[in-house]
């Protein structure tokens, strides 16, 4: 009879150790990705909503291998962002990005996200002429340039600069990040050169003109003929 009541006991005490293990068990962290969407603000970020249940530490790795930010996430909280380069302003490079999510130093999610890259292109140039009669000639009175980016990333335009048969050399700030179609429009003698007006007889004559990333590296160029009435 003793022995039983021993044996009862154990068995309790055992049972009750087990449902205490897992009544007291930390919960299995867990990460969930719900939707993300690239945008550019001073940089390029992955926004996105997620769940999860811990304290994560997330980890974006660009594709040459380099970490491109590193963050960590509130189980309160629903959305965040990783930057894709830890460079403002700057044009993130096509490829594999690796997000990593660390939990008690132990990866509990893991995702690629695969870019072609940004691809510019110089749509659609107006330009409008008027008579200065103090130079004798025509001036570019204004100019709209339609730049478009038909890749899956972000560009960053710093200016477009052009010139007119290799003569008149203009420049003009953009200082934004392309995505999509955007249309780009100045007034007031865009075409300048060494501060010198340039005054033009009626003709036709080659414009180029060049989208650019930095002051000497270009993302997109192209030249047309425009007709001075």
């Amino acid at each position: 009879m003793r022995t039983t009541t021993i044996l009862s006991i154990s068995i309790l005490i055992i049972v009750g150790i087990v449902l205490a293990y897992f009544f007291f068990k930390s919960p299995r962290p867990i990460f969930v990705l719900e939707n993300w969407e690239v945008t550019a603000n001073r940089t390029v970020w992955i926004e996105f909503t997620y769940k999860t249940n811990k304290r994560v530490e997330l980890v974006l790795i660009d594709p040459t291998g380099r970490e491109a930010s590193r963050s960590h996430l509130s189980a309160e909280a629903t959305r965040d962002s990783a930057r894709l380069t830890p460079f403002e302003y700057v044009t993130p490079p096509a490829g594999t990005y690796r997000m990593l999510v660390n939990c008690e130093g132990k990866r509990i999610f893991e995702k690629s996200f695969k870019f072609s890259g940004a691809k510019i292109e110089i749509r659609e140039v107006k330009v409008g002429w008027r008579y200065e009669e103090t130079l004798h000639g025509y001036v570019l009175d204004n100019l709209s340039i339609e730049l478009v980016n038909s890749g899956d990333l972000p560009a960053y335009c710093l200016g477009i600069t052009g010139t007119l048969d290799e003569e008149g050399v203009f420049w003009k700030w953009v200082g934004k990040y392309l995505m999509g179609r955007k249309t780009f429009s100045w007034k007031e003698k865009p075409i300048v050169g060494e501060g010198i007006t340039l005054a033009l007889q009626p003709g036709d004559y080659k414009l180029t003109l060049k989208a650019l990333r930095t002051v000497d590296e270009s993302i997109a160029e192209r030249t047309v003929i425009v007709h001075v009435p």
